[in-house]
């Protein structure tokens, strides 16, 4: 499952329209190659308004996150990556 956190100027997170979004739809159709980049590109699997989001003009920080579950030899292992802070800037 992809998520992702947007906080304000001062460190605060921004509410959103949802309190939560997320793409869980990978592993459900997609299956990711070593190296590989996955592209969601609202396909037919999420409304657009998931992968829009209206800022108000100001500095902002996203923090995307990722979790899934990795089997191996019999093993299941719970992994869960979340990315370096990007900053943005809405004009």
């Amino acid at each position: 499952m992809f998520t992702y956190e947007v906080y304000d100027q001062k460190g605060q997170l921004v509410q959103l329209d949802d309190k939560e979004r997320f793409v869980d739809a990978i592993g459900y159709v997609v299956t990711l190659d070593p190296k590989a980049a996955y592209n969601y590109d609202e396909g037919e699997h999420v409304s657009s308004s998931y992968n829009e989001l209206s800022l108000k003009e100001g500095s902002y920080t996203v923090i995307s996150k990722a979790k899934f579950n990795v089997k191996k030899d019999g093993k299941e292992y719970d992994i869960e990556l979340k990315s370096k802070p990007f900053k943005i800037n809405v004009d």
